[in-house]
């Protein structure tokens, strides 16, 4: 999130789950928010392909809503069956694999793109 900070002060809402709060309905919080983006992060890991909740609710709704997805693989699995289709130019790496510095480097760069996509 710090590195998209600045996108979010100068160009667009960056929403996370984590703004969502205690009591607040999760779920139309989430349906809500997907169904107002133009553009979908796709943290790829493990857990976000072995959940129920990504497979059945997000991700219908950013690739049925025809929004632009960036992926960014986390950290080991078997993603090639969905990342085949998503933008990633800084490539499909782990970032659990990489130091400090080469992370700080995939982010800045998604940081980048999301600039340019937003037209700034």
């Amino acid at each position: 999130m710090r590195h998209l900070a600045q996108i979010g002060r100068d160009l667009a809402d960056v929403f996370t789950f984590r703004q969502i709060g205690a009591g607040d309905d999760h779920h139309e919080e989430i349906k809500t928010s997907l169904d107002r983006s133009e553009i979908g992060i796709l943290l790829i890991s493990a857990d976000f392909l072995a959940s129920e909740y990504v497979a059945g609710v997000e991700l219908p709704a950013l690739i049925e809503g025809d929004k632009r997805l960036f992926a960014v693989v986390v950290g080991q699995c078997d993603h090639e069956h969905l990342t085949s289709n998503l933008y990633a130019p800084w490539g499909l790496t782990p970032l659990k694999t990489m130091t400090e510095p080469e992370r700080d480097e995939v982010y800045t760069e998604v940081a980048r793109e999301l600039r340019r996509a937003l037209g700034s």
